[in-house]
């Protein structure tokens, strides 16, 4: 019985829980080159995003950012850039309309001549139409298999 009260409590804090958007990475390597999925989870309220991936290899890594904002809804615009080790992404829509909710498969990139390590995201934010900064997490989605 009181296993049953708590498994309730706790179902009930977890349906309260404040929702944050995210920003999930995952990465998988073959070959020497390490290929890394961008999602989004958005809650729908933020208008722009922009997050930093650091990669395996640093400044003297290649990387091929060709697919990196390819599965931005067409609402909202987007680009990414590598520098100083980093790719440096920025999604954003001019009406400031917001990011619809749910799960969005943001894009790929590819980094070879990287050597041993995994991507890091060390930035991540998510702004409402107004500019305000809204909850967010970074998830390390792990490798792929």
């Amino acid at each position: 019985m009181n296993a049953t009260k708590f498994a309730v409590i706790g179902l009930a804090l977890a349906s309260s829980a404040t929702f944050a958007d995210e920003l999930v990475v995952t990465q998988q390597e073959k070959g020497g080159t390490h290929a890394i999925a961008i999602d989004y989870v958005s809650e729908g309220k933020a208008a722009a995003f922009e997050f930093r991936i650091e990669v395996p290899g640093g400044a003297t890594a290649k990387v091929s950012l060709e697919k990196c904002m390819e599965g931005l809804p067409k609402s909202h615009l987007g680009q990414c850039t590598f520098a100083k080790g980093h790719i440096i992404g920025l999604v954003y829509n001019d009406s400031n309309e917001p990011f619809p909710a749910g799960v969005h498969k943001i894009g790929r990139v590819y980094v070879s001549g990287a050597g041993a390590g995994k991507p890091v995201v060390n930035h991540f934010l998510a702004a409402d139409a107004k500019a305000d900064k809204l909850p967010s997490v970074i998830r390390d989605g792990g490798a792929a298999k």
